[in-house]
């Protein structure tokens, strides 16, 4: 979905990024005292899944530490804190919608909807019998695949009431993406993708 919506050249994404995932972000004071763990990629867990790095793929995205700690001296809030983030990404990204793809993203939709002016949200809920098979070739046993896919589901539908929030089935996208992708592309403010 990711690679068919940044086609258009106002739409940039990359990597996934393992920023937003993590409920510090959303309150600058958390995110300070966290920082000395999250540089070293000792993140406390938010969700199902550990997920101890904190802004994966810093290269690809032109972040250095220096940079982070000069954010985080400027900013008053979480949602400065990402303001700054998303004009620098909209600069090296050379775009004007940022698209972040972490799975794990799901375990702060509700706290991204509630804290962030303008974000829009997007979860992508696929069969959780697919899901499942796909996690047990990945080397998870029964439990953990459905465990994973009913708590990451779950999650996700917290922000459901939110008005920045759609829902979109993987299997509507699969069978029919002309009138998933013009739905998305409303939701995101994009009036048409261009070839």
């Amino acid at each position: 979905l990711v690679h068919l919506l940044s086609r258009d050249p106002a739409i940039g994404s990359g990597p996934e990024f393992n920023c937003f995932n993590h409920p510090e972000v959303y309150e600058a004071a958390a995110l300070r005292r966290a920082w000395p763990e999250l540089r070293r990629g000792r993140a406390v867990p938010a969700g199902y899944i550990d997920v101890p790095v904190f802004m994966t793929h810093r290269e690809h995205y032109g972040i250095t530490d220096h940079l982070i700690e000069q954010w985080l001296g400027d900013s008053e809030s979480g949602a400065g804190f990402v303001s700054q983030l998303k004009e620098h990404l909209h600069r090296v990204l050379k775009c004007e919608l940022v698209l972040e793809k972490s799975p794990t993203n799901i375990y702060c939709f509700r706290d991204a909807g509630e804290s962030l002016p303008g974000v829009k949200l997007i979860h992508m809920i696929r069969d959780g019998r697919d899901v499942t098979v796909s996690l047990m070739r990945r080397g998870f046993n029964l439990f953990g695949a459905g465990s994973r896919w009913l708590y990451d589901t779950v999650r996700g539908l917290e922000a459901r009431e939110a008005s920045n929030y759609l829902e979109v089935r993987y299997e509507s996208l699969v069978a029919d993406p002309d009138p998933v992708c013009r739905s998305l592309l409303s939701h995101l403010g994009v009036d048409r993708l261009q070839p």
